[in-house]
């Protein structure tokens, strides 16, 4: 094998690395990705019910002041 072909063989196995490597960190922050939207979404949905039970609480007690008041 000539010292061309030694070199270029080098290079080659360096680029396939490097491409390897840039695929497994691709992959990762799209699985990091998918984990963060999945936290955002049932962070949203849980901030939903509570603001809902609140709401409805709210709704309770000004209905209550309301009739106190009315008698």
């Amino acid at each position: 094998m000539s010292e061309m072909s030694r070199l270029r063989s080098l290079v080659d196995d360096e680029k396939r690395g490097r491409e390897e490597t840039e695929e497994t960190m691709i992959d990762m922050f799209k699985e990091m990705i998918s984990k963060i939207k999945s936290e955002i979404e049932t962070e949203k949905s849980e901030r939903e019910q509570a603001e809902e039970a609140l709401l409805s609480l709210l709704e309770e007690t000004c209905a209550k002041l309301n009739k106190s008041v009315a008698i």
